[in-house]
């Protein structure tokens, strides 16, 4: 059977233990299907048999399924304005970039004090006044037309920043803030020192949770492996 439709652009899917969750970017928003029930999608949606495999279909008609992600925006009748869905995919975070809260001999500068208080009012004035699937599209381009070069800090140099960032943490974010906008604001910190990691967006689905971290390669630039492991990668940016 061909596929009768595809993911919308601007949305993301990923395959947990028992579920399959969509994340629409444009809207902020997460929609999760029980994974026996998308298998039942298998042959409508483009890319939709890969991330099933070998999963049991619940038997139910599809339409309503497919009524929901219809009416939810996640999917589109044409393939020129859609994508097959396919599931994220990057490398096993093993590494943490700083092990513990700081490094308290991380010497703080006053650029570093107005670099870090310029990353935070970025980054919530983003957050506030353009999408989410804005904001992404904007890191994602940035780190793509900045690939490493010599002029990339290295790693001591990262981890020093990181560890002043966290420093200066407190001043202006407290201790509970969302992982949204304390990783876009170290992203922005870190773009202004040439530095360009993943961003990455992770889910859970029972019960569901999402998360969002840097990850450079291996290496988790903003947390720590044992931390974002159990979250299944459903947007790299």
């Amino acid at each position: 059977m061909s596929a009768q439709y595809w993911l919308a652009a601007h949305a993301y899917v990923c395959r947990t233990a028992r579920h399959v969750i969509f994340l629409d970017l444009r809207h902020d928003a997460y929609h999760g299907l029980a994974a026996s029930d998308a298998a039942t999608l298998a042959g409508q949606i483009a890319g939709f048999d890969t991330i099933t495999r070998g999963i049991e279909s619940s038997g139910r008609e599809p339409e309503a399924l497919l009524k929901d992600l219809l009416a939810a925006g996640l999917l589109v009748g044409d393939p020129r304005a859609g994508k097959p869905a396919s599931q994220a995919d990057t490398t096993v975070p093993t590494t943490a970039l700083i092990e513990g809260y700081a490094r308290a001999d991380a010497p703080i500068r006053v650029r570093d004090l107005i670099r870090f208080v310029i990353a935070v009012v970025r980054a919530r004035w983003q957050l506030r006044f353009r999408s989410l699937e804005s904001v992404a599209r904007r890191v994602e381009w940035r780190r793509l037309a900045h690939p490493p070069n010599h002029k990339t800090p290295g790693r001591e140099s990262i981890r020093t920043l990181v560890s002043v960032y966290r420093r200066l943490r407190p001043l202006l974010l407290t201790a509970n803030q969302h992982c949204l906008l304390d990783s876009l604001a170290l992203c922005e910190f870190l773009a202004a020192h040439r530095y360009y990691p993943a961003w990455i967006f992770g889910v859970v689905g029972e019960p569901f949770a999402a998360h969002c971290w840097l990850q450079d390669q291996h290496v988790v630039v903003d947390d720590l492996p044992s931390n974002v492991r159990s979250y299944a990668p459903i947007l790299i940016l």
